[in-house]
């Protein structure tokens, strides 16, 4: 049995989602937010498996993504495309999404430095939630992880972003 549950990274649900219990009954309606046009995900992770299943569900409900492998492009595309929001795996090669994250909170340009981060990881430990936190980042997500789970970190941070550069 792998580590990762590939099959719940991502799971779509249509924008009027009806959420369930195990007995069936509806419990609420989510309205999803329409992403502005040019809102970019830059997807952080060493695995491309992550990027496939990310980008086609972001991608799918109007998302543009970018993606970086390890921690160092990650900082350069940062710098260079201005993402909306960063999805930033912990463990990776060169810099790991901890440094990745730290190099840019110090980048000379609000611009970059202020982008949300959601830190993603399988190996939710503490620790890591308490680094993430300490590095300045805008959230934790622990993987495997669902789409509504994923949406209710990434939506507010998006608005709120929205309403900063408006």
């Amino acid at each position: 049995m792998s580590r990762f549950d590939f099959g719940r990274i991502f799971q779509r649900h249509s924008e009027q989602d009806v959420k369930q219990v195990d007995g069936g009954e509806v419990v609420a309606k989510v309205d999803r937010v329409k992403p502005e046009p040019g809102t970019t995900i830059l997807i952080v992770d060493d695995s491309k498996t992550i990027h496939l299943i990310l980008t086609r569900q972001l991608g799918g409900l109007g998302y543009e993504c970018l993606s970086a492998y390890d921690g160092e492009s990650a900082v350069t595309m940062a710098q260079q495309h201005k993402p909306t929001l960063i999805l930033m795996d912990v463990v990776m090669p060169i810099l790991n999404g901890f440094q990745a994250t730290r190099e840019i909170r110090k980048d000379a340009d609000p611009a970059v430095a202020n982008i949300p981060v959601i830190m993603m990881s399988g190996n939710a430990q503490p620790t890591e939630e308490l680094w993430s936190v300490k590095i300045k980042a805008n959230a934790f997500i622990a993987k495997p992880f669902s789409d509504d789970e994923l949406l209710s970190l990434m939506e507010p941070l998006l608005q709120s972003q929205a309403a900063v550069v408006g």
